[in-house]
């Protein structure tokens, strides 16, 4: 309640920011803009020069602190700002027209904030009839006004579904006849079309945006939630979207809380978000990941204090899962445990998304013992005339192996791309303390592919194979983003992580470079990032080896049953020894091993496959064929 009662001083005062945990684009540089004048002209303000800091101005999300605000104290004045803010702009756009105070996709926010706000104070001594019959009109109005506006597009956007996901809510609150409505069954219709298009079956959004799918999730939440209580139609597909949401969201957080910054996203606490799902979907097991006592207080105000209840009788159970396999969107999350020092693992190779989406095929994120070690670089700004925008759109801001540093997968400004590579499917299994992921790339002009495969083992090493095939003399890149907390140091095989004691181990010819990264929206940070070089002509292999500095890391040949090695350009062995003794042995092919004996022995073991492991410790030996 701390901070929501700040925000709404600050308000109070006419000086706003945008600080909340799911505000889509983050200001914490507070402005001063005078909306008692009732003007469009101040509705319009950018004062940072960011039109998107317009679009949050108008989505009005404050009138929750205020109304909240006066709720906790009974001072009047919270009350009276909330009415005359909101009166205020009804005043100024006495028209609707489309305009930076307008947009759908802020209007669908806005009436949502407005609908709370009227529910709370109507009937009060702050909110007159008349005053109050002159917001109903404007609500109205902006429904019309988004309904108008609708574009194709917006079927498989965030904005669709905030829209009208907002619009059946809004009218579930403050209608007595909501399915007589002029645009109800519109919108139901719409939310219905745009959840079977938006939710991929694996329960992931299809824009690739950890932020934007939390985001439709809010939405998809609120809307279930006020239309059961009032007893009124649920749209097709809706309960299911919000499980399926709610259980990816929760696969994807770190031991912090929080969640990659991947796509269009900022490394954000998820864990109030699913504390509110777990009581509205009476989930337990989404208790024990939100690790919260109690729901924060402004979803309590949204919700209703019958939100609380349901919350206080769930008794958290641990997840069953450690592992999220989203193969529709090529997100692919493994964890060590549900403890708070777990190792979690992120890999990703999947389609694009929507311009929300970034150039992240193959990117590898790896978290230890509650720290961050590989990350995504972030967002940072949506502005046009920013040459960072592109630049963390792009390749080279993400953990991927490259071929000469160019893809085909290019951004062009904030929202377009190029041209973009071809993912082909994954391959993935688990077994025995192993994770296995595998995907690659196909580019053209020249034709290539690029195939990286990632063995985490016992889920605290990390063993990075990439792969190229293009014509001609290359170099062959990987690059390894790390945290900002971070900072690499030469070390003989490769370089120390900080103080972290992790090693990544690399070949010959690698260098550190210090890049920006953004783990929050309009923040930047520097970063060091550490590149790998190979040069294989026509095709070539890159190892690396995430492990702890007391992991003994060695790499050799492959051997055939008749004891001949393989060439080193068809298969290699990588021998991780741990401190308690035991030994695990990686072999990997190459390519498909046509000629002589097709026996392999790896550590002794024989086998034939493109992946194994061989395990030696005191239960005695074990072979794990990861992939044919």
């Amino acid at each position: 309640m701390g901070e929501v009662i700040r925000r709404a001083d600050d308000v109070l005062e006419s000086r706003f920011y945008f600080t909340k945990i799911w505000d889509m684009e983050r200001c914490e540089t507070p402005y001063e803009v005078d909306l008692s004048k009732c003007t469009l002209e101040e509705w319009e303000a950018a004062p940072n020069g960011d039109q998107e800091w317009c679009f949050m101005l108008n989505r009005m999300d404050y009138l929750d602190d205020l109304c909240l605000a006066w709720l906790a104290t009974r001072e009047e004045r919270y009350a009276e700002k909330a009415v005359s803010l909101m009166l205020s702009w009804v005043s100024a756009h006495s028209e609707l027209i489309p305009g930076l105070s307008t947009r759908t996709l802020d209007s669908g926010v806005r009436i949502s904030a407005m609908a709370r706000a009227l529910s709370t104070l109507e009937n009060t001594d702050f909110l007159r009839s008349q005053h109050a019959q002159i917001i109903r009109e404007s609500i109205s109005e902006q429904i019309s006004f988004i309904h108008d506006h609708y574009l194709p597009k917006y079927e498989t956007s965030n904005w669709g579904s905030i829209q009208t996901l907002s619009v059946l809510a809004v009218y579930g609150r403050l209608s007595m006849d909501p399915e007589n409505e002029r645009w109800w069954k519109w919108a139901f219709n719409r939310a219905e079309a745009q959840l079977a298009a938006q939710v991929y079956p694996d329960g992931t959004d299809w824009e690739l945006s950890t932020m934007y799918q939390a985001e439709v999730f809010l939405y998809a939440l609120q809307a279930q939630w006020v239309l059961g209580k009032k007893g009124l139609p649920i749209p097709r597909g809706l309960s299911n979207a919000c499980r399926g949401l709610a259980q990816t969201l929760a696969m994807q957080v770190m031991p912090d809380g929080t969640t990659e910054a991947l796509g269009d996203s900022d490394r954000s606490d998820v864990r109030p978000l699913l504390a509110l799902a777990s009581a509205s979907l009476r989930d337990s097991e989404l208790k024990w990941v939100a690790k919260v006592s109690s729901l924060d207080p402004l979803d309590v105000y949204s919700y209703g204090i019958g939100i609380e209840k349901p919350y206080e009788a769930l008794v958290p159970q641990q997840p069953h899962s450690l592992t999220l396999d989203a193969y529709d969107s090529g997100l692919f999350v493994s964890r060590s445990s549900w403890n708070n020092d777990a190792n979690v693992t992120v890999f990703l190779d999947g389609p694009l998304g929507s311009g929300h989406g970034h150039c992240d095929e193959l990117h590898l994120s790896v978290w230890s013992k509650d720290r961050a070690i590989l990350v995504d670089s972030g967002r940072y700004t949506y502005r046009e005339d920013s040459s960072d925008r592109p630049r963390l759109k792009g390749v080279s801001a993400h953990n991927v192996p490259s071929i000469d540093g160019r893809s085909n997968s290019e951004p062009l400004g904030s929202w377009e791309y190029r041209d973009f590579s071809y993912p082909l499917k994954p391959y993935v299994r688990h077994t025995a303390g192993l994770d296995y992921w595998e995907g690659a790339v196909v580019g053209h002009k020249p034709t290539s592919v690029l195939l990286r495969r990632v063995v985490c083992v016992s889920g605290c090493a990390w063993v990075i194979v990439d792969q190229a095939w293009c014509d001609g003399a290359h170099d062959l890149q990987a690059r390894f983003h790390l945290d900002p907390s971070l900072r690499a140091q030469p070390a003989e095989g490769g370089w120390l992580l900080g103080d972290t004691s992790l090693m990544l181990h690399v070949g010959e010819g690698s260098e550190v470079v210090h890049e920006g990264c953004s783990m929050s929206y309009n923040q930047m940070s520097d970063q060091d990032v550490i590149v790998t070089h190979a040069s294989p002509e026509d095709r070539g292999v890159q190892i690396a080896v995430l492990a702890m500095q007391d992991v003994v890391v060695e790499e050799g040949p492959l051997m055939r049953a008749d004891g001949t090695e393989l060439d080193a350009s068809l298969a290699r062995c990588i021998r991780l020894g741990f401190p308690e003794g035991v030994t695990k042995t990686l072999a990997v092919t190459f390519g498909e091993v046509f000629n002589g004996v097709k026996a392999f022995l790896c550590d002794g073991v024989s086998f034939h496959a493109g992946v194994a492991v061989v395990t030696r410790d005191t239960r005695g030996v074990r072979l794990d064929v990861l992939r044919g």
